[in-house]
């Protein structure tokens, strides 16, 4: 099942940035067919926030799977220390 990969307007975000954090959200996504079917894990999965960092900036996204949707949330750069 394919997923669509929705990002908020962020003008600040770099293109390049930008496609490599699609690119692991889009491998998210392929893995979410191996998960079994439990309710109460795809629960856990639409009400709550899963993030990835990339290329020095954090990504906050929300997977709902009754719309086959990824939802970046948040997208904020990383401060030098954390990275």
């Amino acid at each position: 099942m394919r997923y669509s990969l929705h990002f908020p307007s962020d003008p600040d975000l770099p293109r390049e940035v930008r496609t490599r954090a699609g690119k692991v959200l889009r491998d998210v996504a392929a893995s979410l067919q191996r998960f079994p079917a439990n309710p109460a894990w795809w629960n856990a999965m639409r009400t709550g926030f899963a993030e990835v960092n990339v290329g020095g900036w954090r990504f906050e996204y929300r997977i709902d799977p009754r719309k086959n949707t990824i939802q970046v949330v948040t997208a904020r750069q990383l401060s030098p220390e954390s990275v």
